[in-house]
């Protein structure tokens, strides 16, 4: 998950991932913030224990910030979300099924 300076919306993201069906996945939050607000929300409600928290030592542009994030990837099946997206309890289970459904 991609986030900048939203940290409250940030939590209902990652609660909504968390909250899969399937859960053989990890969450990496990348935090392009200007400042510390989001790493407090996130330690504040007990979320930095079940996450991979990232935080950037410079801001980025949008685009710098999305490039650097695919460049780290180092999984064969991945999904980019950003800190205002919700996903549904499914997503993953019924992406995962798909995949393996198909070549």
């Amino acid at each position: 998950i991609l986030t900048h300076n939203r940290g409250i919306l940030l939590i209902n993201t990652i609660i909504s991932v968390l909250n899969q069906n399937y859960t053989d996945f990890f969450l990496v939050i990348s935090d392009n913030s200007s400042n510390n607000d989001t790493f407090n929300l996130l330690n504040e409600n007990g979320l930095l224990n079940k996450i991979d928290y990232r935080k950037r030592k410079i801001e980025y542009s949008s685009f710098d910030h999305f490039n650097l994030c695919i460049s780290e990837i180092k999984t064969k099946y991945f999904m980019l979300f950003h800190d205002d997206d919700l996903m549904m309890s499914n997503m993953v289970d019924t992406l995962y099924n798909k995949i393996k459904s198909t070549n």
